[in-house]
């Protein structure tokens, strides 16, 4: 008969079958799952009594014992020696694995697609369907059919040891590369494509500033409400702008486009009125000139020119006829000659040969320099040229040859930068027609000039001062010296306590030497000086734009963007110059760069005439960032 038993952890009661009689069962409530003995015998009352202690038996599984009743008929062969018959999903190859294999993951043999195997479909029997082979059993009391009903989770019965954890074979290499590539390049292609709108949108943009600034530049009139001579130079400057952003674009299209705008602001230049400012404006365009300059892989690209036919493997396609920035500057200069006063183009030159040894071009110069100078002037040139290239670097053993080609002619005090080329170099003088070197008391600007921008050259800052004297310390020769020094600060030091003290006596003849030891203090990282120097220039043209370079090199050392109080934007259009609109342009520029400025906050320059220097400034700023 049924036992009524109760399990003595959690109380749940039970009826089990009288052969479990003395058993030891494990209780199935998910709360308690201990084991506990089976009363043996039943008292008269009908409770049953105490068990008899009994050598202790392993723990039998409710569970366990209904899931007997319901298992399938056993096979009839040991698992160990069953052979299971699998056809591959994909080619299938047929083969057999062993039962043992069941529910794991296998390789096919032929084309190594990886599956599992299935469990074999058995005919099952239903214990309640009496027509069925075997025959009804009894009903499960309810406890055990609750059981047989319920879910249990993977987990538990990975934990319980019922099952076991699929067997995967470790994947190779080549499938680790393939998995990885179908999901990298999905991932790289969706990144880039949105990297590509967002860049063509941010492009797109830019060069909407651009377009507007270039606008602005022909909307410019003639008409007198600028300046008498400024709008050429103000048209002039925002081209220059443009040209350099489409060329830094780095395509054949920029390309074009730069030249276009190259031969825009030459055209406004050499219909300008002379004056030191668009003579310093030609000067920016003859340095701009060099960056059309690219390597091989450039040229052949179609993003830049050869330096020069020699250079070039082949025709340059895309522009027509081809281009080259050897023939490009000396059409500029040769032009220039009938232009400009030859200190200027001298100093120009000079600028140029600082650019091209850094660019490592430095051959270019001397055929250029031939042709945008006179006989007369060509020997000053060279040596300004050449000193200069050796200031920046370049090497003794190229810079000698070239040295020994200068010819000084008759006249040597035109030369007097020869002595202190060939004293830099270490080339003797003997033989050659160089100014002597001075004597106490000796008067000879020249001559004391030479001398003195030999001991700069040197490194000698302070001999140089001493040999041209209190007499000789002019704005003119201090700034040979100051171009010709490593360290120019001593002779700067001179140069603003003049401009202080006698600011009356810096008349306008001698802007342009001031501007050249404005320019001096910039590139030697001091503004202060360069805006006090500035301040005494006579000229106002020139001053503005002096001004505007002391303004870019405070603002430059500083790393950040500047004040917006310190725009140097002038009252009213009557008082614009060029140095005024590129002062805004750099001031955009740098704003930008620094993470700063919109466009918006330049459309109220246009009352000023300067609103497209503000969209060049504020596009060029972008660029720089990226």
């Amino acid at each position: 008969m049924p036992i009524d038993a109760t399990c003595p952890h959690c109380q749940k009661r039970y009826r089990l079958k009288d052969e479990l009689a003395g058993k030891t069962v494990k209780c199935s409530a998910a709360e308690c799952r201990k084991s506990f003995a089976v009363s043996t015998t039943v008292t008269a009352n009908g409770k049953p009594a105490p068990a008899a202690k009994k050598p202790a038996a392993a723990p039998l599984d409710a569970e366990a014992i209904a899931a007997q009743l319901f298992a399938d008929e056993p096979d009839q062969k040991p698992a160990a020696e069953r052979q299971i018959d699998v056809v591959c999903e994909v080619c299938e190859h047929k083969w057999t694995e062993p039962a043992s294999k069941i529910g794991k993951i296998v390789l096919c043999p032929d084309c190594k697609h990886r599956q599992k195997i299935p469990e074999p479909k058995t005919k099952k029997m239903d214990w309640r369907d009496a027509t069925k082979e075997g025959r009804k059993g009894p009903e499960l009391p309810a406890d055990l059919e609750a059981q047989r009903l319920s879910t249990v989770d993977v987990q538990s019965l990975k934990q319980a040891g019922a099952i076991e954890e699929d067997a995967v074979e470790p994947r190779t290499a080549g499938e680790w590369a393939r998995l990885i590539a179908l999901i990298a390049v999905p991932v790289l292609l969706l990144a880039g494509g949105g990297w590509w709108f967002y860049q063509s949108r941010t492009d797109s943009k830019h060069l909407l500033y651009i377009a507007t600034a270039v606008d602005e530049a022909k909307a410019i009139p003639d008409d007198g409400q600028f300046p008498k001579g400024e709008p050429p130079l103000l048209r002039a400057a925002l081209y220059l702008a443009a040209a350099e952003y489409h060329l830094r674009r780095d395509s054949e299209e920029g390309r074009t486009e730069a030249f276009v705008q190259y031969g825009n602001a030459r055209r406004e230049l050499d219909n300008a009125q002379p004056s030191l400012t668009r003579d310093v404006l030609y000067g920016e365009l003859a340095v701009a000139l060099l960056a059309l300059g690219g390597d091989a892989e450039q040229v052949k690209g179609r993003t830049r020119i050869a330096w020069t036919p020699q250079s070039a493997s082949n025709a340059q396609p895309g522009m027509g006829q081809a281009r080259f920035v050897q023939v490009e500057l000396r059409q500029l200069l040769t032009d220039m000659q009938v232009r400009i006063p030859a200190e200027m183009r001298q100093y120009i030159v000079r600028r140029l040969a600082r650019e091209l040894a850094k660019r490592g071009q430095f051959d270019l110069l001397p055929e250029i320099a031939r042709q945008g100078f006179s006989a007369e002037d060509l020997p000053e040139a060279q040596a300004q040229m050449y000193l200069e290239a050796a200031k920046a670097g370049w090497p003794t053993d190229k810079l000698k040859p070239q040295v020994d080609q200068i010819v000084l002619g008759e006249q040597p005090n035109l030369v007097p930068t020869a002595v202190a080329l060939f004293k830099k170099l270490g080339i003797p003088t003997e033989g050659k027609k160089v100014l002597p070197p001075p004597v106490q008391g000796d008067t000879d600007l020249l001559k004391l000039a030479a001398y003195g921008t030999a001991a700069a050259a040197e490194g000698k800052p302070q001999d140089a001062l001493s040999i041209v004297g209190p007499g000789g310390q002019t704005p003119q020769v201090l700034s040979w010296l100051a171009d010709a020094a490593p360290d120019p600060t001593p002779i700067l030091d001179v140069a603003v306590t003049q401009a202080q003290q006698n600011p009356n006596a810096m008349d306008r003849s001698k802007a342009f030497y001031l501007y050249r030891l404005v320019r001096a203090a910039c590139d030697a990282n001091q503004p202060a000086k360069a805006e006090a120097l500035a301040k005494v220039i006579q000229d106002d043209g020139l001053k503005e734009w002096a001004t505007a370079e002391a303004l870019r090199a405070k603002w430059a050392a500083a790393k950040a963007a500047p004040p917006a109080a310190e725009a140097p934007k002038p009252a009213n259009t009557a008082a614009a110059r060029v140095g005024n609109a590129l002062g805004c342009l750099w001031f955009a520029r740098l704003t930008a760069l620094n993470g700063g400025g919109s466009t918006k906050d330049y459309d109220a320059w246009g009352e000023l005439g300067l609103k497209g220097f503000g969209y060049a400034g504020h596009a060029l700023g972008l660029q720089d960032r990226k």
